[in-house]
């Protein structure tokens, strides 16, 4: 398989469980955290302008 595409076709949910595992490694170190939607942008070739629905770890201060 083509990561680009394996990446491109990734589900929110998939996404969505791929932050949580994260977000139980920083619970277990203590650090505050959470889980926000944000946009990811594809880049340069035929998709340059191309805006996917993503998740990101917001990392809170202590």
């Amino acid at each position: 398989k083509i990561p680009i595409f394996q990446m491109l076709n990734t589900t929110e949910e998939k996404l969505l469980d791929k932050a949580e595992h994260l977000a139980e490694l920083l619970k277990e170190r203590q650090i505050k955290y959470e889980i926000v939607d944000t946009l990811s942008q594809v880049g340069g070739g035929t998709l340059p302008a191309l805006q996917l629905k993503s998740k990101a770890i917001k990392i809170l201060p202590l």
